[in-house]
């Protein structure tokens, strides 16, 4: 699955939206108790290690540079997840889908969501133009809606299944 990103437009179509998945900030228990956040000067203080070329959003990328955030960035989740649990950053943003697997796959059992989201992601199944899905696309998305419809998805998904979105086009 991947969000529809411009970026993504020259080599890529879209399915219809598949489910939704909000990008929360993690932390640890060894730092902090609880952790919360209502606005983006909430965050200035603390650091932030989040992942080179990842799409947070544009509220994100505006309070970066508004707010001056002190952000850092790595090449993957884990190594975020990996110095979150070392106590070398205090906050990493994760797609909520993916911070459950890494940290159920690496027993991260110190490591909570912050509540609320930075941003929630509309995802979609991807598919090369080059692909001779292309010319299929409209019966598969008749598939997938299908799919939403019967409860496929929110069998398959389970609790991070969130069929419900608003998406800008």
């Amino acid at each position: 699955m991947v969000s529809e990103h411009p970026a993504r437009a020259p080599y890529m179509v879209f399915t219809v939206p598949v489910y939704r998945d909000p990008i929360l900030l993690a932390y640890s228990l060894d730092t902090y108790k609880y952790f919360g956040w209502q606005n983006w000067a909430d965050l200035k203080d603390y650091s932030i290690r989040a992942v080179r070329g990842y799409n947070y959003g544009d509220n994100w990328r505006d309070a970066v540079q508004e707010q001056r955030l002190r952000v850092s960035e790595s090449a993957t989740d884990m190594q975020n997840l990996q110095m979150l649990a070392q106590g070398r950053v205090e906050l990493t943003p994760l797609l909520y889908s993916n911070g459950v697997s890494l940290l159920k796959d690496k027993d991260y059992t110190n490591i909570r969501f912050a509540e609320k989201p930075i941003f929630t992601t509309v995802l979609r199944f991807g598919v090369s133009k080059q692909s001779f899905l292309v010319a299929r696309l409209p019966e598969i998305n008749i598939h997938l809606n299908a799919m939403k419809q019967d409860g496929t998805f929110a069998r398959i998904l389970g609790p991070l299944y969130r069929p419900r979105f608003t998406a800008k086009r």
